[in-house]
């Protein structure tokens, strides 16, 4: 085959491929509530064990939906890989001889299958086990004797002033709801 040949195919079997991520792209985006909690289930799972309230932290206005966005965009790829790593081997196999391509259809089932392995465990036993050790870790460090020296008492007032005695509000908790709640106030936040 010719170089110019070479190139058709190669722009042929990318673009074959980022339709197919594009597709898996939306089609986990339609889903990428469901997809966020499962990726995050062994979190609260670990947060509850250790009795904690299950909740994740977001610091900016737009943080849930570019994790949303993120989560959606990497689960399209990985749900199209087969479709990516078919376009591949097509383009490949093509300059391969045939036990060469023989040998690669008997390690491509297995790979497949190891990969599969390894993400099971890592889900089930290795994830759980490295979020109890940092939950755990990050629960450890006391906050310790608060009582002022004689010197700081010299520098502080007696009583707390009104202003900051007024600041002293409970930490802010929205609870994660699946569905609007059935009896919402105004004002709540959920």
């Amino acid at each position: 085959m010719s170089f110019g040949y070479h190139l058709d195919e190669l722009r042929k079997r990318v673009m074959l491929a980022l339709l197919g991520t594009g597709v898996g792209a939306a089609i986990c985006l339609y889903f990428g509530k469901e997809i966020v909690s499962f990726i995050c289930r062994p979190l609260f799972t670990v947060q509850q064990a250790v009795g904690l309230h299950p909740q994740m932290q977001v610091l900016s206005p737009t943080g849930l939906f570019s994790v949303y966005l993120r989560i959606g965009v990497i689960a399209g790829l990985i749900l199209a890989m087969p479709w990516v790593l078919w376009n591949a081997w097509q383009f490949v196999a093509a300059g391969l001889y045939g036990h060469e391509r023989k040998f690669m259809k008997l390690l491509i089932p297995v790979s497949f299958a190891l990969f599969g392995l390894g993400v099971t465990f890592l889900y089930y036993v290795a994830l759980p086990i490295a979020l109890w050790f940092f939950v755990t870790f990050n629960a450890s460090f006391p906050v310790g004797d608060l009582t002022p020296t004689t010197f700081q008492r010299l520098l502080l007032p007696a009583e707390p002033t009104a202003i900051l005695a007024a600041d002293q509000r409970a930490p802010l908790n929205v609870p994660l709801l699946s569905e609007d709640p059935e009896h919402a106030q105004s004002g709540d936040l959920w």
